[in-house]
């Protein structure tokens, strides 16, 4: 395992997600950023969203710049 991977999968016990059944779409967050999200307060991590949990995941990873490519196949 090299250093990039152990990294991204340390960050991916870090995140969240939650689905919003109202819109039909899926949020992945940084935990530390929960109760921003919830209040509808502005987040200090980018959050990522999608139609599906592997979409939002997708779209944080964008967001962060995350190599994912072993994640999600």
């Amino acid at each position: 395992m090299d250093i990039t991977e152990e990294k991204t999968k340390r960050d991916l016990y870090s995140l969240l997600f939650h689905y919003n059944f109202y819109m039909g779409i899926w949020a992945c967050f940084r935990n530390e950023d929960k109760a921003n999200y919830f209040n509808g307060s502005e987040s200090t991590y980018p959050i990522g969203k999608g139609s599906s949990v592997e979409d939002a995941y997708k779209d944080y990873a964008n967001r962060v710049e995350v190599d994912i490519d072993y994640i999600i196949q």
